[in-house]
């Protein structure tokens, strides 16, 4: 694996806010795509600029040729301008982490309109233009105003990358006599009422690391936190690595910040904390609120279609086919850990006889299992109730699928990473399964991969990912399932 040590040149420093490693890592993530985003939120600015003149030019009829050919000129001539009142005479153009607050100030917006408003009249006055042309630039500005308003906007919350401190609360653990520091910048960004305590006793040489170890546990899990804030030097980096794990399988979000010497592997999430630099071990999109409302406005959508118009025809012909297939109830209602775990009753059509073996994952040629439920099972229509679960909100139309109480408790001490396949909702569908992963997991490795690959969706997530794992859903339901039994 690919890696970079973010060095130190101050023994103990472990917050780094003056030191060496502090601008390293500033220097990486700004280089590589701080710039790039200020960069293109100027180029969308030029391009908003360049569309709203050159529409409105093109609804007021150009009496000559030569107007016609110069409307395009004068809407590109505006567009340049603009980078040059609104990027040029600042230094930083939007610095890292600024504030919404910020970037509609004097300085990053009004200026440069009242300095490129006065370039424009002065042309306008030039061409000696009609005079009926000036509402239109006076529509033009007012037009201008809300999409760059917008725009600032989209980018600022895009940049935090949804970290949302100011809903939960936090803790610190770090040493050294940059301790205080830390803890004095972060009350100041967030508040101190979200300030639930400092650990530095927790990596201590005098005491029993394990003993206060699980102290800091029981505290976070009573007092609900839900950010943990690391900066340790090089040298506790097993401590490190156990506050993290246990981080993951709460579901609290951990941020390692720079230090003496601490190796960060590449592949692990660099993001801003206003305007601090950390790791955050367990970043991925659906942290994102436009990510998660788009998710749910799908998955809604979806699911009453699905019930409206597959439902009303075919929830009949079921029923009464698994009613005939053995007594008992039509749906099996079973209680399966969600989204941080947080239980939920999940529907099926029954496809067994009725038994007392509930938790006991179905085998090949299980005897328990109907004629009619392996055909149910074979081609997944046994999950159709499922989409009422999505409808309330229990799970998603994809997602990791959500295994068995039993399976949670045991398979957790067996992989590490299991508990993190609970951040988001679980799915009726998901990329394990058409990977081919489902059915029995007699061997570890089996429920490794599944893990694996539903880690892998969680990270990789987009919307057009679901897509495809629908259409891949869709195609197995209709070829059959080797391992769906």
């Amino acid at each position: 694996m690919k890696e970079f040590v973010l060095q130190n040149n101050v023994q103990g420093n472990s917050l780094g806010i003056t030191n060496y490693a502090w601008s390293k890592a500033n220097s990486a993530v700004d280089t590589r795509s701080n710039e790039w985003g200020r960069f293109l939120l100027l180029g969308i600015e030029s391009l908003i600029i360049y569309g709203v003149f050159k529409f409105l030019l093109d609804l007021h009829p150009a009496r000559t040729v030569h107007l016609k050919i110069t409307y395009p000129l004068i809407a590109l001539v505006f567009c340049l301008a603009w980078w040059v009142f609104a990027f040029l005479p600042s230094k930083s153009y939007l610095r890292r982490g600024f504030s919404f607050k910020e970037g509609i100030s004097f300085s990053n917006l009004w200026g440069p309109l009242l300095l490129h408003g006065s370039m424009v009249g002065l042309i306008l006055s030039a061409l000696r233009l009609p005079i009926g042309y000036y509402p239109f630039f006076i529509q033009s500005y007012l037009g201008i105003i809300v999409l760059l308003i917008v725009a600032r906007g989209i980018y600022q919350v895009s940049y935090q990358k949804g970290l949302q401190l100011a809903s939960g609360k936090f803790v610190v653990v770090s040493s050294g006599i940059y301790s205080q520091e830390l803890v004095n910048k972060l009350t100041r960004k967030w508040g101190e009422s979200k300030f639930a305590g400092s650990f530095d006793h927790l990596v201590d040489p005098n005491k029993d690391f394990e003993e206060e170890f699980q102290k800091f546990r029981e505290y976070c899990i009573e007092h609900q936190i839900q950010h943990i804030f690391i900066s340790l030097p090089a040298h506790q980096q097993e401590q490190v690595e156990a506050i993290s794990h246990f981080a993951g399988q709460c579901f609290i979000r951990c941020l390692i910040l720079p230090n003496s010497g601490y190796i960060w592997p590449e592949q692990k999430n660099i993001c801003y904390v206003g305007d601090l630099v950390v790791c955050d071990q367990w970043l991925h999109p659906l942290q994102n609120k436009f990510n998660t409302i788009l998710k749910r406005i799908f998955d809604i959508v979806f699911s009453l279609m699905v019930i409206v118009f597959i439902f009303s025809w075919l929830i009949p012909i079921i029923a009464l086919a698994v009613k005939l297939s053995s007594p008992g109830p039509i749906f099996f209602v079973q209680h399966r850990p969600g989204k941080r775990n947080k239980a939920f009753k999940c529907l099926k059509f029954r496809t067994m006889r009725v038994n007392n073996q509930s938790e006991v994952q179905a085998t090949f040629k299980d005897p328990r299992v109907t004629a009619v439920g392996q055909f149910l099972r074979k081609t997944s229509l046994d999950e159709l109730p499922q989409f009422f679960n999505v409808l309330v909100g229990d799970m998603s139309i994809v997602g990791p699928r959500p295994n068995m109480v039993s399976q949670l408790e045991y398979y957790s001490k067996l992989i590490p990473e299991y508990p993190l396949r609970h951040a988001v909702a679980p799915g009726i569908t998901g990329y394990a399964q058409v990977k081919g992963y489902r059915g029995e997991t007699r061997e570890l490795y089996l429920m490794q991969k599944r893990v694996d690959f539903d880690l892998a969706y969680i990270r990789k997530w987009n919307f057009w990912f679901d897509i495809k794992i629908i259409f891949l859903t869709v195609k197995n339901m209709i070829v059959g399932e080797k391992f769906a039994y």
